[in-house]
């Protein structure tokens, strides 16, 4: 299945986004002034400074820590109309493969300039309160909560179509490290986001998979109206 690409980069005090999802011919952009993940002017080292390297350089503030919890608070208060779903995250196609496949990909790298690259699919939320299950989309990349790994950044960009790769900001240096977090399947998780009933949604969904018309979702939760999506990964599962 082809994946959703996002590309954030710092540039001139602001970050740039790229978007594609995969049914778009093509990719669209805008600009992202005031957010709590932007990042910040920390010192460089002695060292680096004796070596030549500029007195201060920029470092993203990534919502999670080491351990996976949420250093930005980002679920403390949610905008107006947001709700928040504790579920289990499933692939969308009912008849996908058995196994732990990666719904979402994050990598945050902070060198030269900080960038980010987030790949994902549309997925399904089943609720732990048994609620009918709903269909988790994004159009700006979401913002991930879980514990990360150090990844280099040419071992993410070999996932990239063509298409996607020229999203990247100019001179990324493919031997740089960043941090890595992985949504997959199975994972049980917190979504959140505005919720609305499938029919109003813009976006198309692949549903013909569900034989039954009572395991068809029938709702979204997502950024269609401007608020940027939220997954929180219970790491203690």
């Amino acid at each position: 299945m082809e994946r959703h690409v996002y590309v954030q980069e710092w540039s001139g005090h602001r970050v740039r986004e790229r978007h594609r999802r995969a049914e778009m011919p093509r990719a669209r952009e805008g600009w992202i002034r005031s957010a709590p993940y932007l990042p910040e002017k920390v010192r460089t080292s002695f060292w680096a400074r004796l070596f030549g390297a500029a007195p201060h350089r920029w470092r993203w503030r990534r919502p999670f820590d080491v351990e996976g919890r949420d250093v930005l608070r980002l679920g403390d208060d949610p905008v107006p109309g947001a709700v928040r779903v504790m579920g289990e995250l499933r692939p969308l196609d009912p008849n996908a493969p058995p196994g732990p496949q990666a719904l979402f990909e994050d990598f945050w790298c902070d060198a030269p300039r900080p960038w980010r690259v987030v790949r994902g699919v549309d997925a399904l939320l089943a609720p732990d309160d048994g609620g009918p299950p709903l269909v988790v989309s994004c159009g700006l990349a979401p913002l991930i909560v879980a514990p990360p790994v150090v990844r280099r950044a040419e071992s993410v960009l070999l996932g990239l179509a063509a298409p996607d790769l020229r999203l990247l900001p100019e001179g990324v240096q493919r031997a740089a490290e960043g941090a890595l977090v992985t949504v997959r399947a199975g994972a049980r998780a917190e979504v959140i986001g505005l919720q609305k009933p499938l029919a109003e949604s813009a976006r198309h969904f692949p549903l013909g998979g569900y034989r039954e018309a009572a395991a068809r979702p029938r709702r979204v939760i997502g950024d269609e109206d401007g608020v940027r999506l939220v997954i929180r990964v219970d790491s203690r599962v």
